[in-house]
């Protein structure tokens, strides 16, 4: 793990740099940020991180589509405010902002976050679909977490079967795995990437 966090640290340029950590459900995203936020910052970096699961549209929006491929592609994430919030931080429009979420539980915009950006911050954004239009512009390094579809259900079914039960399965064959392979068909994903990472065994990660 560290030389692949090595590896992503040389491609850091100046100034404010955005980096861009996409994958499909279960790549290990969140985790592998939080890693190379803690790497960063312990190299003298000062680093904030952004999630795209912040911008999710509220219910009305998300399901108003009745197809659920093409509806959370083009409806789950407000990403005009996406776009805006990184246009500022591109541009250092901003260096202190407190942004108000939805809480998916209540569907309520009741969760708060602030951040802050000095003119060398490294931001981190985090999450799936990240490049593609609008927003795949601001973002500097692009680094893609590989993983089958098969580690996909097998993470899945340990991650999320407890909590919402073995159906739950069924809305990844159907809903999410279709989503993922449109949304990396459709904007050639991983020919644009800086960085491909095979993150299949998530304790050792390997830079194809």
């Amino acid at each position: 793990m560290i030389s692949v966090l090595k590896e992503v640290e040389s491609n850091i340029k100046d100034g404010r740099f955005i980096i861009g950590v996409n994958g499909v459900d279960t790549s290990g995203k969140t985790t592998f940020t939080k890693n190379l936020k803690k790497h960063l910052e312990n190299r003298g970096y000062h680093v904030e991180s952004v999630s795209i699961d912040d911008f999710h549209n509220e219910s009305k929006i998300r399901y108003q589509n009745s197809d659920p491929v093409e509806g959370y592609i083009n409806d789950a994430f407000d990403l005009a405010s996406l776009e805006q919030f990184l246009d500022e931080i591109k541009n250092k429009k901003i260096e202190n902002k407190r942004f108000k979420h939805l809480d998916l539980d209540t569907n309520k915009f009741s969760k708060t976050k602030d951040y802050f950006f000095r003119d060398d911050t490294i931001v981190l954004l985090e999450g799936v679909l990240l490049y593609r239009p609008p927003i795949e512009k601001y973002i500097d390094l692009k680094i893609f977490l590989d993983i089958s579809f098969e580690e996909v259900l097998k993470r899945a079914e340990k991650r999320d079967v407890p909590k919402y039960g073995i159906e739950f399965l069924e809305k990844y064959k159907k809903k999410y795995i279709p989503i993922q392979k449109k949304y990396l068909k459709e904007n050639n994903v991983k020919e644009k990437c800086d960085i491909i990472i095979d993150n299949n065994d998530y304790k050792c990660p390997i830079i194809l």
